[in-house]
C-alpha cells in the first residue's frame, strides 16, 4: 500500500508539473496572439494588404499650349495599346502568340513579344503595342477572354498642329531621363510617362503636367487581379497662353523658308510688341518636326538633325549669336552724343578709309561718303564716321551703353536655352584672354565687329528700346510683364537716332530704301547689317563658299510715328543685310500692320 501511495504521490506531482508547464506555455501563446491579434493589428494588416493590394499610377492628361488667340498649339490626341498586367497568371509566351496572332504578327513579332514580357520586372502595366486602329482595338476587346491580363488602354499622346511652325517655341517632351527622376519619382516607371525637353514644354512643365491619380487593386496569391477597389483620378494640367498669334508666325516662318526669293540657307526673325514687350511671332529656320519625338524619335531622323550644318534643333532667335554689323552703330552714335563728343550736326569727312596707328580702316565704300553728319552716317552706314568718334568715346561707354539697350545679358525671355551675346569691355579682355585692350579694337567695336556678339532677341530688344525710351524687355507667356522704366537716355538724342534710322529706309540714299514701306502712315524706321565672318576684303568682291559669305541683318519698328511693333532679322550667310534681310522685315511689319503684302 506504502509503495502505491508512494507512486500515486509521485505521478500527481509530475501531472502538476506537466499541467504547469501546459498552463505556461498556453498562457506564453495567449499574449503573443494578443500582441499579434491586438496590438500589433494595425501593422500586420497593413502588411497583409500590401501582398493583397496593389497601387497603380495613372498619368494625368498634359495641359494644352496656346496661340493668343486661343488656337491650340500643343495638345493630347487619344492613342490606344495593348497592355498586359504583370502577374496575371497567364503563360507569357501564349500571351506573346496570341497577341501577336490578333495583330497580325510574324513569328520575329512573337518572339519581341515574349522577349519583352520576359524582360519587364515593374509592376506597372506593360505596353506591347500602341497607335492601334479600331479594327486591332475590336479584335484585342473581342478575344481577351482568351489572355487574361491583356487588354486595351487609352492615353493622351502629344500632338503638334503647326509643327515645324512652332517647334522652337513649344518644344517637345520625351521620355524621362535619370536627371528627371527626383521631381517625378511616382510617375518615372510609368511607360507612357513623358517630361518636357525643350521650349515651353520644359519651361513650363509643373504647370502643364498636371497631378497623377492612383488606382488601388486588390489581387490573388498569384498576383492576378481580382477587382479594382479604389480610384483617385488624375488631375489635368493646367493651359498655357502664349503672346504668339500663330498667323503671323506661319507668315514669318514662310518669309523665312522661302528666304524672301533669295538664296539663302537660315536664320530667325522675331517681332516685338513694343507697347507692351509681348513677343507676336519668333521664327527659326529650318525647322524641324516635334512630333516625331512623341513615339520615339527614328534613328534616320535624328541622324538627319544633328547633321544638318544648319542646326535645325537650335532656336538661333535665343540660343545663337553673332556679330551685330552695322546695327551697332546706333549704340556707337547714341553714346558719342549722351557723352557730348558729337552733336547730330557734327561732320566728318570720309574717302574710303580711315588711319589708325599706320593701319588703314576701310568703309564698305571704298570711294568714301564726303562730308556726313551723324543721321547721314546712319543712314548710309559710313564706317569712317564711327571710325572717327569711336577713338574718342572708347570702348567702355559703347559698352555701357550697349548694355542699356538690352546687349550683353540674358533679356529673360521665358524659354529655356537662352545665351547672354557679349560686350566686351577692357576687364572682359584682361579676365578672358589675359591681354590689354588694343585701339584698333575699339575701331571694330564701333562698327559692331571684333569680340562683339548679340542674339536675335537682344536686337529686337535694343530696337523697340530705341523706339520708345522704356527699359522694355519681351516676354512669351501671356502671363507675363515687361519692366517700363525709362532708361534715362536725353530724349532728344533718342530722336535723332530714330531721325537717321527713318532715314535708313525713307530717304533715297539710305541703305533699305529700295525695301520701304510706301503706305502712307505705316513706314518703317530701321538699320541695316552686314556682319563679316571672314575677311572683308578678301570677300568684298568675289563670291565666297558659304561659310565665309557674310550675316545678313535688320533691325527696326513700325510705324514711325507711334512705334508699335519691333522687329529683327537675321539671315545666316545670306550677304548683305540691305538687300536680304530688309526685304524681309519690311514685309513681316507690313503683314502685323494689316497691309497687304
Amino acid at each position: 500500500m506504502l509503495h502505491d501511495t508512494i507512486i500515486e504521490q509521485k505521478f500527481t506531482r509530475r501531472s502538476l508539473l506537466v499541467g504547469a508547464g501546459k498552463s505556461f506555455l498556453l498562457s506564453v501563446l495567449g499574449a503573443r496572439l494578443y500582441y499579434l491579434q491586438v496590438v500589433d493589428a494595425d501593422e500586420y494588416k497593413t502588411m497583409a494588404d500590401g501582398n493583397r493590394i496593389r497601387i497603380y499610377s495613372s498619368l494625368p492628361k498634359r495641359g494644352r499650349i496656346l496661340d493668343v488667340n486661343g488656337e491650340v498649339l500643343a495638345e493630347g490626341s487619344d492613342n490606344y495599346q495593348v497592355i498586359y498586367e504583370p502577374n496575371s497568371g497567364v503563360d507569357e509566351a501564349l500571351i506573346a502568340k496570341e497577341v501577336a496572332r490578333i495583330l497580325e504578327k510574324d513569328f520575329n513579332d512573337e518572339q519581341k513579344l515574349l522577349a519583352k514580357i520576359k524582360k519587364h520586372t515593374s509592376d506597372e502595366p506593360l505596353i506591347l503595342d500602341d497607335y492601334l486602329d479600331w479594327d486591332k482595338v475590336a479584335k484585342i476587346e473581342v478575344n481577351a477572354i482568351k489572355i487574361p491580363g491583356v487588354g486595351v488602354s487609352s492615353n493622351h499622346v502629344r500632338h503638334y498642329p503647326y509643327a515645324k511652325e512652332t517647334a522652337h517655341i513649344t518644344g517637345y517632351i520625351g521620355k524621362p531621363s535619370k536627371n528627371d527622376i527626383n521631381d517625378n519619382g511616382a510617375l518615372f516607371n510609368h511607360p507612357d510617362f513623358r517630361v518636357g525637353k525643350t521650349g515651353i514644354e520644359k519651361q513650363e512643365e509643373d504647370i502643364l503636367r498636371g497631378v497623377a491619380g492612383l488606382r488601388h487593386v486588390e489581387v490573388d496569391a498569384r498576383g492576378k487581379i481580382v477587382r479594382q477597389l479604389k480610384e483617385d483620378p488624375p488631375i489635368t494640367g493646367d493651359d498655357v497662353s502664349l503672346t504668339i498669334d500663330v498667323e503671323l508666325q506661319k507668315y514669318v516662318m514662310e518669309k523665312l523658308s522661302n528666304k524672301g526669293g533669295l538664296v539663302t540657307e537660315g536664320g530667325s526673325a522675331i517681332v516685338m510688341d513694343i507697347a507692351t514687350g509681348a513677343i507676336k511671332a519668333m521664327a527659326s529656320v529650318p525647322s524641324y518636326d516635334p512630333n516625331q519625338f512623341v513615339r520615339g524619335i527614328q534613328q534616320k531622323y535624328w541622324d538627319e538633325l544633328i547633321n544638318d550644318p544648319d542646326s535645325p534643333l537650335s532656336n538661333k532667335a535665343i540660343s545663337l549669336h553673332y556679330p551685330p554689323g552695322s546695327t551697332f552703330k546706333l549704340v556707337t552714335a547714341l553714346a558719342a552724343l549722351e557723352v557730348g563728343i558729337i552733336t547730330p550736326e557734327t561732320t566728318h569727312y570720309c574717302n574710303g578709309h580711315y588711319t589708325f596707328g599706320g593701319r588703314k580702316f576701310h568703309c564698305w565704300n571704298r570711294y568714301g561718303h564726303g562730308n556726313v553728319d551723324m543721321i547721314k552716317a546712319i543712314a548710309v552706314s559710313c564706317n569712317v564716321y564711327f571710325f572717327t568718334i569711336a577713338t574718342k568715346v572708347g570702348v567702355e561707354k559703347m559698352a555701357s551703353m550697349a548694355r542699356r539697350l538690352g546687349l550683353g545679358s540674358l533679356t529673360g525671355i521665358e524659354l529655356p536655352g537662352e545665351v547672354a551675346g557679349l560686350v566686351p569691355d577692357k576687364a572682359w579682355k584682361r579676365q578672358a584672354l589675359n591681354q590689354p585692350w588694343y585701339g584698333g579694337e575699339t575701331l571694330n567695336n564701333a562698327i559692331g565687329q571684333g569680340f562683339l556678339l548679340a542674339t536675335p532677341i537682344q536686337l529686337v530688344t535694343m530696337a523697340a528700346r530705341l523706339a520708345n525710351g522704356k527699359q522694355l524687355s519681351p516676354y512669351i507667356i501671356q502671363e507675363g510683364e515687361s519692366d517700363f522704366d525709362d532708361l534715362d537716355i536725353n530724349p532728344y538724342h533718342l530722336h535723332y537716332i530714330r531721325q537717321g534710322m527713318d532715314d535708313v529706309a525713307n530717304r533715297n540714299y539710305g541703305g533699305s530704301y529700295h525695301a520701304r514701306i510706301k503706305d502712307s502712315g505705316f513706314e518703317m524706321a530701321g538699320k541695316t547689317g552686314t556682319a563679316q565672318v571672314r575677311s572683308y576684303r578678301r570677300y568684298q568682291h568675289v563670291p565666297a563658299e558659304r561659310a565665309a559669305r557674310y550675316h545678313a541683318i535688320f533691325v527696326g519698328y513700325a510705324p514711325i510715328q507711334r512705334p508699335r511693333y519691333a522687329v529683327s532679322v537675321v539671315i545666316e550667310h545670306g550677304g548683305y543685310g540691305s538687300a536680304v534681310a530688309a526685304p524681309i522685315a519690311r514685309d513681316i511689319l507690313k503683314k502685323v500692320q494689316g497691309l497687304e503684302v
